[in-house]
């Protein structure tokens, strides 16, 4: 029973607590969506507003905060830049060589069509519970299945089983379920 109840508390946990307060209760540390379908083009300029050329830089978004920022951008001879990434809610920064640059660039949805000539989408993504989408993710539909399994087979053993074996069984497999979904979200 004491499982049961376990396997209980760790779904609540799951789909209620770290579901509700994945993006903060403002969302604005999570993108729309997971998907890379706008772009953010612009020019990229210095503190005195002269563009910065042929420059090498990474991006930080809010959705991946605590994290490396996104390499891979670079500005043409004009200073103009493209990244293909989702809608943010917090506008991202550009670092070139240890200076920190607002993208003051308006993100622009692609509608389905492919990215202009010369849009790079960067060497990372978007971490899978920092979207409005995570519900629709794998990462949270398999610990939600592993939990509602664990519960299945600990209350068939607490109902049907006479001879212990299945209760270490559903045992173990809550041990694993919590485990998976402990490691789904603080890893």
């Amino acid at each position: 029973m004491l499982g049961l109840l376990w396997c209980g508390f760790a779904l609540l946990l799951h789909v209620a607590f770290f579901g509700a307060f994945t993006c903060h209760a403002d969302g604005s540390n999570c993108a729309f969506s997971h998907v890379k379908d706008g772009v953010y083009r612009g020019v990229l300029a210095d503190d005195q507003g002269r563009p910065l050329t042929a420059a090498t830089f990474t991006v930080g978004f809010e959705s991946r905060s605590g994290l490396r920022d996104v390499g891979g951008f670079s500005t043409d001879a004009a200073g103009r830049y493209c990244i293909v990434w989702p809608s943010e809610r917090i506008a991202p920064y550009a670092r070139v060589a240890g200076a920190t640059y607002p993208i003051e660039a308006e993100w622009a949805p692609l509608n389905g069509a492919a990215p202009p000539r010369g849009c790079r989408p960067g060497d990372a993504g978007i971490p899978w519970n920092r979207a409005d989408d995570f519900l629709d993710r794998w990462q949270y539909g398999s610990a939600f299945a592993a939990l509602v399994a664990a519960m299945a087979v600990l209350g068939f053993a607490l109902g049907f089983s006479a001879t212990g074996r299945l209760d270490k069984a559903g045992i173990g497999l809550a041990a694993a379920a919590t485990a998976y979904a402990a490691a789904i979200w603080l890893l």
